[in-house]
């Protein structure tokens, strides 16, 4: 109510100081914001410099100031987002005055240009030393759209333009979850990406518990935090359930915590290399992969064509997908797609791994309370039921911090791990 009287009295006062002004020809020191528009959208896009922040604003209709639309206030970053009734034109006269200036700015209406009105790409959140650490990590986040603003929490919360904004790459010590986005004006602002990073407490342990079990990660739902291969190489022994000589890969060290695991999807020819030679253990996992892992266990079987529209024929990747969607493994996201190239979440991977075990018939009875995780109200509502039969099956567990990192992803190791549990311990 205070806040709502206070905006009525510094109306007055807009209003007085607009009508003792010209008609603003010309740009003057005193104008400290700017406001822009695309023709046809409704949308009034407002940026003001740091000493306007919370500040009050005023959206008139004329250039005499008589005609008072609306009033706003500024958010932190001294921005804001102003929408009109109708679609705006070439000849439309919008000005823009804050609290405490003496001078209002005229908004600009750009023509409409689908380059400009995109969405801004998903930033990218990495590492160079992988999504594990064991002192310290330098973390780099990057966009693709040009121009773009980065904004970034390392708290685990949402981030928004009143976020720390993004300078340059910065070093954590601890496990860190970093959520980012990406802003460019004339856009829309981007998909949030969410990266975690985990610290291990020696050689052993891992964010799924100290038998290298559940991973956390870089990624969110919409981006790639480290470049993978796209088309692993086909194991050569694709298919024998007997053992190897030895491990193949030469960076899956025979002390690493995973090496069993990786060693069993190798012999029973399920998880490929990056090469003939390497096997990326800390590189993250995309949805294409883990569905082409199942449809190996399932011998791959004859497939018609996927269904969906970014799931074209003749990939490495095709005939799993199709597979997978038409028994009901995988149902893609709102928008029809699929997203074959998007870094599995956690939840994600205990979705499609419910489902897979639920088409053959194995047991999926066991669940556990989630209310015992710092985050277990985050799971998101689809994923519910299959959160708590995987962490109830001891598939994907806690990381030492007390965190299920529900929209974390999954590196090579940990998914190696994850699927040697599934077998051994559900598929009987």
């Amino acid at each position: 109510m205070k806040k709502r009287i206070s905006a009525l009295l510094l109306s007055v006062v807009l209003c007085l100081g607009m009508l003792s002004m010209n008609a603003l020809a010309a740009e003057s020191d005193g104008i400290v914001i700017k406001a822009i528009g695309t023709e046809g959208q409704t949308a009034i896009n407002v940026t003001a410099d740091a000493n306007n922040a919370n500040k009050l604003c005023a959206l008139w209709g004329d250039k005499d100031f008589t005609k008072l639309l609306l009033l706003f206030y500024t958010d932190a970053s001294g921005n804001a987002t102003v929408t009109v009734d109708t679609a705006l034109t070439k000849n439309a006269s919008y000005y823009v005055g804050v609290q405490g200036e003496t001078k209002a700015v005229q908004v600009q209406i750009k023509d409409a240009d689908p380059s400009t009105s995109d969405t801004v790409k998903t930033p990218v959140i990495s590492s160079k030393d992988g999504t594990t650490f064991t002192s310290t990590q330098e973390v780099t986040i990057t966009c693709a759209t040009e121009g773009a603003t980065i904004y970034y929490t390392t708290d685990g919360t949402d981030p928004s333009t009143s976020s720390t904004k993004y300078e340059k790459s910065f070093t954590i010590s601890a496990t860190t979850t970093v959520k980012a986005i990406a802003v460019k004006e004339g856009m829309k602002n981007s998909a949030v990406a969410t990266a975690t990073f985990t610290k291990s407490s020696g050689g052993g342990t891992t964010p799924g518990g100290s038998s290298g079990g559940g991973g956390g990660g870089g990624g969110g739902k919409r981006h790639d935090s480290t470049t993978t291969d796209k088309n692993p190489t086909t194991p050569d022994n694709y298919g024998n359930n007997g053992s190897t000589s030895g491990m193949k890969f030469t960076d899956v060290a025979t002390s690493s915590w995973y090496y069993s695991a990786v060693k069993y999807m190798q012999d029973k020819g399920l998880m490929a290399g990056t090469s003939t030679t390497t096997f990326s253990p800390d590189m993250t996992t995309t949805r294409a992969m883990i569905v082409t892992i199942l449809y190996r266990m399932e011998n791959e079987p004859a497939a018609t064509a996927s269904t969906f529209p970014d799931v074209a024929a003749g990939q490495w990747y095709s005939n799993a997908v199709a597979w997978a969607a038409a028994n009901g493994i995988v149902s893609g996201y709102d928008n029809g797609n699929f997203g074959p190239e998007d870094i599995i979440t956690r939840e994600q991977m205990a979705a499609i791994l419910f489902r897979y075990a639920s088409f053959k018939g194995y047991d999926v009875t066991k669940t556990a309370n989630l209310s015992a995780y710092g985050d277990g109200t985050q799971v998101s509502e689809y994923a519910q039921s299959s959160m708590q039969w995987a962490n109830g099956a001891g598939l994907i567990t806690g990381t030492d911090t007390n965190l299920l990192l529900p929209t974390g992803s999954a590196t090579r190791a940990q998914v190696a791990s994850i699927l040697m549990r599934f077998l051994e311990n559900i598929a009987k």
